[in-house]
C-alpha cells in the first residue's frame, strides 16, 4: 500500500518528531534530518483503516499549538496515572504516533543529501556483520556436518 501524507500531515509528523526526538547532546532534532519522508515505508504494512484513522488523528493533532500538543504528549507518556478504561487508548495513540517517529529516526533514516550529523553517527553505532571464519572452512564445517 502506497501512503501518500498530505503537506499538512506531514508537518504535523516533524512537530511530533521534534518533541519526542528534539535536538540534544549533538543530536539532531528530528525535522532537521528529513527522517520523516520514510514514515511511509515504515508504515506500508499497517492496516488500510489503520492509517485512515491515523491520518485524522494527524490533522486534528496539526490544529493543536505546540504547547498543547507537548502537554498531550506528556499526557500520553505518563499513561499509567490514567484509569485503564482511559489509559489503553492512551497507550495505542502514543504507539501509533511514537513508533513510526523513533522507528525513522533511530533507524537512522534520512532525506536525500543530507549533510548533517546523522543519529548513528553521534551514537557512535557501526553495527556491520562480518563472517566469525572464512567462507572455505565454513563449508568445511557443514560438509563434516551433514556427513
Amino acid at each position: 500500500m502506497n501512503i501518500i501524507f498530505s503537506p499538512r500531515q506531514m508537518k504535523t509528523w516533524n512537530r511530533i518528531g521534534d518533541l519526542y526526538c528534539p535536538a540534544c547532546d549533538g543530536l539532531p532534532r528530528f525535522s532537521a534530518t528529513g527522517c520523516v519522508e520514510q514514515i511511509d515505508a515504515v508504515l506500508a504494512a499497517a492496516p488500510e483503516q489503520d492509517i485512515h484513522d491515523l491520518k485524522w488523528l494527524l490533522v486534528l493533532l496539526g490544529l493543536l499549538p505546540t504547547a498543547f500538543l507537548r502537554l498531550l504528549i506528556g499526557w500520553l507518556d505518563q499513561s499509567e496515572r490514567f484509569p485503564n478504561s482511559i489509559a489503553k487508548w492512551m497507550r495505542l495513540v502514543r504507539l501509533a504516533l511514537k513508533g513510526p517517529v523513533v522507528s525513522v529516526y533511530y533507524g537512522n533514516l534520512h532525506r536525500m543529501g543530507y549533510q548533517g550529523v546523522t543519529v548513528h553517527q553521534r551514537l557512535g553505532y557501526d553495527a556491520h556483520c562480518e563472517p566469525d571464519a572464512p567462507a572455505s572452512m565454513v563449508r568445511h564445517y557443514e560438509t563434516e556436518l551433514h556427513s
